[in-house]
């Protein structure tokens, strides 16, 4: 069976992959192709240790979230009826199954969300993303709380994201990238840089316009049901607490009561100048 290779980058980390499919292959390349090398290995050293490998004519169609987690001695492996994910934490090497694009979009936020936790590097969040004066204002909810109305409503302002936000904890605050695990709006041609946090937003949609801060407790209670990830490692669970803990000591975090326009900015900008 021929396998075609492709380069993905994603947030700051590039894989290299194989699939069975030339769909699949020209998928990754227009979705994560941003700033990824030709896949010609003149970039070999600038990969990630782990690889990537894809195919297809896997499961059923779509039938829910639910996602099982199984471990065994060398492998953790994610099932959905459409999509399958083993990953080999030793031997450096991931495939996924799936059956179709739906699914495949899926299984990379699953196991890309895996990866960035077990090294302790960063987080996928359940939000969209908007910078404003070259800093980034993060808008956080469950599905249908608003975050891609929020960064449409922003528009033309640049998003990073409008459903999956990528973060990286750093020291003395934290840094949001531009992901490509895009709902409604599509990435730019061009892979954007990536920005300070400035804030954190827990969406709430109301009848009024208001912001609120919430204290380190509240937002240490919030925030993990804000993150996209699977348990699977006790590990890598602790990593992940580990690094929303750092994100709520670094980072303000607020409840904003928002409609359905983009007034919502005006409180943004109020409150950024009182701290200015």
């Amino acid at each position: 069976m021929r396998m075609h290779a492709a380069y993905i980058t994603i947030a700051a980390h590039t894989f290299r992959c194989r699939t069975d499919s030339r769909q699949v292959r020209e998928l990754l390349v227009r979705r994560f192709g941003r700033g990824a090398p030709e896949a010609d290995g003149a970039e070999e050293a600038a990969c990630e240790p782990m690889r990537l490998v894809i195919h297809t004519g896997y499961g059923e169609p779509f039938a829910g979230y639910d996602v099982a987690v199984r471990r065994s001695a060398r492998l953790v492996r994610y099932e959905r009826r459409d999509y399958r994910i083993s990953i080999d934490w030793t031997g450096g090497l991931t495939v996924i199954d799936v059956f179709d694009e739906f699914a495949l979009r899926h299984a990379l936020m699953n196991w890309y969300s895996a990866y960035i936790a077990a090294g302790a590097w960063g987080l996928l969040m359940h939000a969209s993303c908007v910078v404003e004066d070259a800093e980034a204002q993060l808008f956080a909810g469950p599905s249908g709380a608003g975050k891609s109305t929020v960064a449409r409503l922003s528009q033309p302002r640049p998003v990073l994201a409008d459903e999956a936000a990528i973060v990286q904890p750093t020291d003395g605050g934290a840094m949001v990238y531009d992901s490509p695990f895009r709902s409604e709006l599509e990435a730019p041609a061009v892979l954007q840089p990536p920005q300070r946090l400035g804030a954190i937003h827990l969406l709430r949609q109301s009848a009024e316009v208001r912001r609120e801060r919430l204290a380190r407790a509240a937002g240490m209670t919030e925030l993990p049901g804000k993150v996209f990830y699977w348990a699977a490692r006790p590990q890598d669970t602790a990593r992940v607490l580990a690094l929303t803990q750092q994100l709520v000591r670094r980072v303000p975090i607020y409840t904003l009561h928002f409609q359905k326009n983009d007034s919502f900015w005006e409180v943004i900008q109020d409150g950024r100048l009182h701290l200015a």
